[in-house]
């Protein structure tokens, strides 16, 4: 990525950092009080630590292609989509072993803190310059995609997880990515696709057809992101201090990398407990995690490439949309670099995978 875009998302960054914290200490926020401190604050301090929002970026950089005007007319809708970001990240918490707040207290404050930011994304969002028909319809699309995040996280918890592992090593791989690609597509893609239609709507330039289509670009995309995070989980070859590794492997969680190894190994062992098998690699140290992963991810069933071949699928996708609107000059290094960037900040450092 270019400096003067990298330095774009910087300021994009800095924008929405500065209008939410005026937005808080504004009196109609009801945060000025002083009832809401250190817990609900937790998770807003951990991403201004962030140099980069990625979400509110992408929203921006959407807005203002299609309308030919500065995202400064639309900041608070671009504040908004980080702040409901974060309340995703809030819900999340209390089954996310990457942040150790585990007390019923520390978990209940933080699922009231999700409801209290999408109500502060809500109002952040009535505060646009724009018509009450487009303010109207981005509240409802900010709740429709609130109930798919949480459907995406049910699914989560309760279908691709350990405890129903019988039955998820039951599918064929055709009918787990079925349920994986539903995921995928409920917890990133939602999120990316709701700051594509916001901007859309919000530019007021682009037609019905267009807009679903552009949309289902950025869903692909999200999921293509999201995809990426859960292969992140098993980067053994990465610097410990900088990357939290294994954490959807002990909550249980059967991503697609987990579910490609567990398959190998059922044909291996054929009449093994599965239930047992996965608990048993949950357990193991991570110095073990790091040998069992090496050999049956990367090396011997060179699994990652199956999971590679599942990205280019969603990957095509997302270029055949660019290219069909010929939009692939302006978007094509928003989605490239972006992903190649985080892609090879978890593998492709290491020489060993780069001749995957």
């Amino acid at each position: 990525m270019t400096n003067s875009r990298y330095d774009k998302m910087l300021a994009v960054t800095k924008d929405v950092k500065d209008y939410i914290l005026r937005f808080f200490s504004a009196k109609d926020c009801d945060l000025h009080s002083g009832y809401f401190g250190d817990s609900f604050m937790y998770l807003y301090r951990r991403r201004f630590e962030k140099p980069v929002w990625l979400r509110p970026y992408v929203m921006a950089h959407i807005y203002e292609f299609f309308s030919g005007q500065s995202y400064h007319k639309v900041l608070p809708a671009v504040a908004a989509a980080e702040v409901f970001n974060i309340s995703t990240y809030q819900s999340n918490i209390i089954f996310d072993d990457k942040i150790q707040r585990k007390t019923n207290l520390d978990n209940v404050n933080q699922i009231i803190s999700a409801f209290i930011s999408l109500n502060i994304a809500s109002k952040m969002l009535t505060k646009c310059d724009t018509d009450s028909d487009s303010k109207l319809y981005c509240v409802e699309k900010l709740q429709s995609c609130n109930q798919q995040v949480y459907a995406g996280q049910y699914i989560d918890l309760n279908v691709l997880i350990a405890s129903n592992a019988g039955h998820v090593l039951e599918l064929s791989l055709p009918n787990y990515l079925k349920l994986y690609r539903q995921r995928c597509d409920l917890i990133g893609g939602t999120t990316v696709a709701n700051c594509a239609a916001w901007a859309l709507r919000l530019s007021g330039s682009v037609d019905i057809k267009q807009c679903d289509d552009i949309e289902n670009l950025f869903r692909h995309w999200g999921m293509i992101m999201q995809m990426i995070n859960d292969l992140s989980d098993f980067a053994v070859f990465i610097d410990k201090k900088q990357y939290v590794r294994y954490t959807d492997v002990n909550e249980g969680k059967i991503t697609l990398p987990f579910f490609l190894i567990l398959q190998k190994l059922k044909q291996q062992k054929e009449g093994a407990d599965m239930l047992n098998m996965v608990n048993r690699i949950r357990v193991f140290d991570e110095k073990t995690k790091d040998r069992f992963f090496t050999r049956y991810l990367y090396k011997d069933s060179h699994s990652v490439c199956d999971v590679f071949s599942v990205l280019k699928t969603e990957w095509q996708i997302c270029r055949d949309i660019l290219c069909s609107y010929k939009m692939a000059h302006q978007f094509s290094y928003l989605f490239e670099n972006i992903f190649l960037n985080r892609f090879s900040r978890a593998f492709f450092s290491n020489t060993l995978l780069k001749q995957l």
